[in-house]
């Protein structure tokens, strides 16, 4: 069974004193440092570890952080693809662990939806307290003695998490349209991201998460097609900008 405890005030200090450990050692490839996770929401039971989520400004080579997280007793621990946007790293090596960080790179989806579950958990004692509940229910089943135990301990949260962050992130508007234009992923991100905006005009904000969700899932597929349509138009222009770039220097 999994370890719930209650939660104790002295875990921000914990998050504040490591924090400052990581950015002595990280400097400035430490862009923002964020206590996420259970322990970072007051009145939260939760396991005793403290996750740290650090912002950094590429995750294309992991070793200069891993180099650095070495000294402070962290060892990565592979994920396979999830390692590409949010690698993890635990203290110290076998379990149980007193603390995890998480890289994410500066502005990306992973760093938005850590802060935002956080943030409306915070802001949201009742939701919070669903949260709890699930866990503990989840925790009777799940030793969490082995890493696969764990995962799948997490991995039973998503649906809840999901849902909760239809809700958090709406009209959130994180990244530019013009950075969105140069994602592999731009009609599904913009149109998501413009339904979000829409809901929080239209008022419905403040109904039920599941019908919340559906809303914006089909204000996103109307969306989707105008968004398809002109992502394709820019990407040709851009093409042909290049091409023509690249004519001038021949």
């Amino acid at each position: 069974m999994i370890n719930l405890v209650a939660y104790d005030p002295a875990w921000s200090t914990k998050f504040a004193v490591e924090a400052n450990e990581i950015r002595r050692v990280l400097g400035d490839l430490a862009l923002r440092v964020e206590h996420v996770g259970s322990t970072a929401v007051p009145g939260l039971s939760a396991k005793p570890v403290i996750d740290v989520q650090i912002s950094v400004v590429s995750l294309v080579t992991l070793d200069p952080y891993q180099a650095r997280l070495s000294g402070l007793g962290y060892v990565h621990v592979p994920l396979g693809d999830f390692d590409r946007v949010y690698p993890f790293f635990q203290k110290p090596a076998d379990w149980p662990c007193t603390h995890h960080v998480h890289l994410c790179a500066r502005g990306s989806e992973q760093e938005a939806r850590h802060l935002a579950f956080r943030d409306y958990l915070r802001a949201h004692p009742d939701t919070a307290r669903q949260y709890l509940e699930l866990k503990r229910s989840l925790a009777e089943q799940h030793t969490g003695t082995t890493q696969e135990s764990r995962e799948s301990y997490s991995l039973a949260k998503s649906s809840f998490v999901e849902t909760v962050l239809q809700t958090a992130l709406l009209g959130e508007f994180t990244r530019s349209d013009i950075q969105f234009l140069h994602r592999a992923d731009a009609p599904k991100a913009a149109s998501q991201s413009l339904a979000r905006r829409s809901c929080r005009t239209l008022g419905v904000t403040d109904m039920n998460p599941s019908v919340v969700a559906a809303i914006v899932g089909l204000i996103s597929a109307v969306i989707a097609i105008v968004v398809t349509g002109y992502v394709g138009y820019r990407r040709l222009r851009n093409r042909a900008s290049f091409s023509d770039s690249q004519g001038l220097h021949r």
